[in-house]
């Protein structure tokens, strides 16, 4: 069965759909990009952070400096780490920051 379209149908959609793009556009514009960090992540400076050895990447822990971690301990597969998460979760030790997950420090429980 073929839908045959009315002009006043046609020209609805032509008026409409340039505001459609512009829409999507600042969209995109306002989205942040998937691999830019978040603005609330926690800075492996902040007080708290050096106060608990917090580093962003656990495979650079200093084994001899940190001899309670091993390998597999991240903030991914801690027990701090709270709601949802991507690559930057929400952690019970900072309020309001986000940490890496691949980062660990030595507040670092399992999840049970």
């Amino acid at each position: 069965m073929t839908r045959s379209v009315s002009r006043r149908d046609l020209l609805q959609t032509l008026v409409w759909a340039p505001a459609g793009c512009v829409a999507l556009r600042a969209a995109a514009a306002a989205a942040p990009a998937a691999d830019s960090p978040p603005a609330n992540r926690l800075s492996v400076q902040d007080p708290a952070a050096v106060a608990v050895g917090y580093i962003e990447d656990a495979s650079r822990v200093e084994r001899k400096k940190n001899p309670g971690f091993a390998p597999g301990n991240d903030c991914n597969s801690c027990v701090q780490l709270q709601g949802q998460k991507g690559d930057y979760g929400p952690c019970a030790l900072f309020p309001g920051k986000v940490v890496n997950v691949h980062g660990w420090c030595t507040a670092w429980a399992p999840q049970i």
